[in-house]
């Protein structure tokens, strides 16, 4: 999953509201697009697995404007903010003279003025709060309060370091990984202020990151492309940055282990320990569909598998 993304479309600024119609939309049409392009018999597992919504915990949307936080109740009241604040950004009145009176002109800047920025919970994080859900506890709360508490900090980081408008914030329930959508801006009324770039690492940097401070042994191949990422970071932005959505993980981490407490301590061991076996199971995944989707075109064009000394199979 992506961990930063770039708001230019209405359909990429409506997604980040979960209970939104166009999320529910795109959901579908992805869902669609699997199956007729990838046949994947792996998905099979995954599927099993339940969402979020369905374990109990809500989808939920805050705006943040003018320095007051309010609840959003309606599906789509999130979505309908973020689009107003694109329109209201990205344009600007100015005065012009015209025909010798003074009057008004709207200008847009032509550019993206909205970012979006994606924090996936820690993978021991949601293991611990499934098992709360056997043992009967409400998992929403819990979700809620480890968010309640990241947000605020999280919105110092983007206005202090990255000098952002901090415009709200989106937990989303409606997926097998629980995360959540921050949505910023560096535009004001058709003009850019603040800092360029966020400069953010990717999901390689964020997920490598979490499992070495689990403790995790990572293949070789991992860490060759961590280090690659690492290397190409430092020659971005300088030996001194830090991707800032690997700082944003490290706060959500650092603080759903606060509010969870030494209980999480377990359940991050588990994981670490639990890494290479997934690495395994993630290729063999790959191959698996690589095997099905080749299946799958000699079918379609009746073509019969055969082998072909020195060649291998065809």
């Amino acid at each position: 999953m992506s961990t930063y993304r770039r708001l230019n479309t209405k359909r990429k600024r409506r997604h980040v509201d979960a209970r939104s119609g166009d999320h529910d939309k795109d959901k579908r049409e992805a869902e669609a697009r699997k199956g007729i392009f990838v046949v994947r018999p792996s998905e099979d597992a995954r599927r099993n697995k339940p969402t979020w919504l369905s374990l109990g915990v809500k989808s939920s949307e805050r705006i943040h404007r003018d320095g007051k936080v309010t609840e959003c109740e309606g599906p789509e009241d999130f979505a309908d903010y973020i689009d107003a604040e694109e329109s209201t950004r990205n344009y600007a009145i100015v005065p012009r003279m015209k025909r010798g009176k003074l009057t008004t002109v709207r200008l847009s800047a032509g550019k993206t003025p909205l970012e979006g920025v994606i924090v996936t919970f820690a993978p021991w994080v949601q293991s611990c709060i499934e098992d709360k859900v056997a043992a009967g506890e409400d998992p929403d709360a819990v979700v809620r309060s480890i968010w309640a508490s990241f947000v605020p900090y999280a919105k110092a980081m983007f206005v202090g370091d990255q000098e952002r408008f901090f415009l709200g914030e989106a937990i989303h329930a409606d997926t097998q990984s629980l995360h959540g959508d921050l949505v910023v801006s560096r535009f004001e009324n058709g003009k850019r202020v603040g800092k360029h770039g966020l400069k953010a690492g990717g999901p390689c940097l964020v997920g490598c990151d979490r499992q070495l401070r689990a403790g995790a042994t990572i293949s070789a191949s991992k860490q060759k492309l961590y280090d690659h990422c690492v290397r190409k970071h430092f020659e971005r932005h300088g030996r001194d940055s830090r991707p800032f959505d690997v700082q944003l993980a490290r706060l959500l981490d650092f603080v759903s282990e606060t509010i969870l407490g030494p209980e999480l301590a377990r359940y991050r061991s588990a994981y670490a320990a639990s890494v290479p076996a997934l690495e395994k199971r993630a290729i063999e995944m790959v191959l698996a569909d690589m095997d099905a989707e080749k299946a799958a075109f000699l079918f379609e064009f009746g073509v019969q598998e055969t082998s072909t000394p020195g060649f291998g199979p065809y």
